[in-house]
């Protein structure tokens, strides 16, 4: 999974595509998982050992949503050549240094007890 902010008009991320084929023809799309709206994003592509960097820019048109979850597909032509999800954030999340994503919504979820956890078997 890939973690990007909402704030930043670019994003950087490395990956290994499933075929070896001319990465200048590359496309990439992002489909947002709610509302399952498709946008064909400008990205450059370049190639890093066995890995292939896209460098993304998000256009003023194009919205990602904080808290929201997104496809990416990256294809050359009719092939499918990259699959993987976004989350898109504000909080920093960094796990090398320690530093996750955590849910900061107080007492959504509380404990309580309730007496005897039995249940009845027919």
């Amino acid at each position: 999974m890939i973690i990007i902010s909402p704030l930043s008009s670019t994003f950087n991320f490395y990956f290994i595509p499933s075929q070896r084929i001319n990465i200048e023809n590359f496309d990439l799309q992002i489909i947002n998982t709610i509302t399952l709206n498709t946008e064909l994003i400008t990205a450059e592509f370049t190639e890093s050992g066995d890995y292939v960097k896209c460098t993304a820019t998000v256009s003023e048109s194009t919205t990602l949503t904080d808290q929201n979850f997104y496809k990416v597909i990256i294809e050359e032509g009719l092939h499918i050549v990259y699959k993987d999800s976004i989350f898109c954030s504000t909080q920093l999340v960094d796990q090398k240094n320690n530093f996750m994503y955590s849910i900061n919504n107080p007492n959504t979820y509380v404990e309580k007890d309730s007496g005897k956890n039995s249940y009845i078997v027919i």
